[in-house]
């Protein structure tokens, strides 16, 4: 009994390392190891004529990424978006316009060197964004 409680002392004592670093979901899928980047859209976004609304709950795209490539899913088709990835300091290292078909895995290839990056999906007046690091 007591080495149980000594145990369990040490654990609940004992700082974790995982603790210290932002949680992050790594996927093997296909003999591949993906990080799941988790978007967020903001409470409310502009439309064009400056008014603020709400933005609908609803998130449809998924996205990972590996060292070599950004993976997107959408549960609904978009055309027209915007896929920006943003260094630490805001500058633009990757920007491309996709049409986003529904329930179909988009690869887009990864060009960028070690840091934490910001992924942005614009269409029309949603705005979803998530950080990832590689």
């Amino acid at each position: 009994m007591k080495q149980i409680l000594a145990v369990l002392l040490l654990c609940v004592c004992m700082p974790s390392v995982s603790m210290t670093k932002p949680f992050e979901m790594v996927v093997e899928t296909e003999h591949r190891l993906e990080s799941i980047i988790h978007l967020k859209v903001s409470p409310y976004v502009r439309d064009g004529v400056g008014r603020e609304k709400r933005s609908p709950f609803f998130i449809p795209i998924t996205a990972s990424h590996d060292l070599e490539n950004l993976y997107l899913n959408s549960r609904m088709s978009i055309e027209d978006a915007t896929i920006t990835i943003k260094d630490e300091w805001n500058n633009v290292m990757y920007k491309v316009n996709v049409t986003l078909f529904s329930g179909e895995d988009m690869a887009l290839p990864l060009n960028i060197g070690e840091g934490s990056y910001t992924l942005e999906i614009t269409y029309g007046s949603i705005c979803l964004s998530g950080d990832f690091e590689i």
